[in-house]
């Protein structure tokens, strides 16, 4: 049976042409209006930065014409978005953005997400390869084993994986903290675009040429056990996945204040919380899917009388 596909969807000047090429300015202009309601949404709470109600707030981007597409929040308390010229952006709270070029010319980056071990994930439409960049801006690629794919689409999954969908080739990708890639076939001709994990443990995604949103199964899962430790000499949060076997695999630490002694999770597994005997603070910090920690804004929930002295709690740990 024939299938019906609409005409300049495979073109530059369609919707795969607006994806490959990042030169729709119209959609450009609303990606960058909607980057500055995000980030005076996000940025603004708590903090002297706070705009009215709807009043958007814009930061100039470096490179000029870069072509930001997808953003996402850093377990580092900062922002990461991708730029078409084949650059990572990187903007804290304050407004300050850092670039970091991707090492593959015209890799044209498009998604970005969080990932469970720390690090920021993102597709590379214009190279074929997903590419992951820790939070000091070491980027490594993973070339997609399907040339010609097009990635994406990309969404931390709740197996702590990373998922993504390739737009010229109907499938859908799972990639491991490792890097190990593994594809699954989509409906043909679908043409499938965002990706969002879903509250029932399956990954959700859109096909863009049918019109329809599809589901994903991650298969069996298990839950992903953390571990916490607060690490005095380095004034920091070491965090670890529990691998099947019971072995440890570290994930980037996280900066936790002058003298973080004290460490316990939350009863409903989503917050832990950091007493700091230097400065006299509790800090919250949230847990992502696959267990990594992200500072809470504001951080600091109750500031009590400190005093120096041997960490009384070192450990914690979640399943999530």
């Amino acid at each position: 049976m024939a299938t019906h596909r609409e005409p300049g969807l495979g073109d530059a000047g369609g919707v795969r042409g607006f994806w490959r090429q990042g030169r729709v300015w119209g959609v450009r202009r609303s990606l960058f209006v909607a980057l500055g309601v995000l980030l005076s949404s996000l940025l603004g709470v708590g903090t002297a930065m706070a705009n009215p109600l709807g009043q958007v707030t814009e930061f100039a981007i470096p490179t000029g014409n870069s072509g930001p597409e997808g953003i996402a929040a850093g377990p580092d308390g900062n922002l990461w978005f991708t730029e078409a010229v084949g650059k990572i952006g990187r903007i804290t709270p304050n407004g300050q953005i850092t670039e970091f070029p991707t090492p593959t010319p015209g890799s044209l980056p498009v998604g970005i997400t969080a990932g469970a071990d720390g690090n920021l994930w993102f597709t590379e439409q214009g190279a074929d390869r997903i590419g992951r960049i820790t939070p000091s801006g070491q980027i490594s690629e993973f070339a997609v084993p399907t040339a010609g794919g097009a990635p994406t689409g990309i969404a931390a999954g709740p197996d702590g994986n990373v998922w993504f969908t390739e737009f010229d080739t109907d499938k859908v990708g799972q990639i491991t903290p490792s890097g190990q890639i593994t594809e699954f076939q989509a409906a043909a001709n679908s043409a499938p675009g965002a990706i969002a994990a879903g509250p029932d443990g399956n990954l959700w995604f859109a096909e863009v040429n049918t019109g329809k949103i599809a589901r994903i199964g991650v298969g069996s899962l298990t839950p992903v056990m953390s571990v916490y430790a607060t690490d005095l000499a380095g004034n920091d949060i070491s965090q670890y996945s529990v691998a099947s076997d019971g072995a440890l695999v570290p994930r980037a630490p996280i900066a936790a204040g002058g003298a973080p002694d004290g460490i316990a999770v939350s009863p409903d597994g989503k917050s832990v919380y950091v007493a700091d005997s230097a400065d006299g603070i509790v800090s919250q910090y949230s847990i992502l899917p696959g267990g990594a920690l992200v500072p809470k804004t504001p951080a600091t929930v109750r500031r009590v009388p400190g005093r120096s002295g041997w960490p009384r709690t070192r450990t914690a740990r979640a399943s999530t």
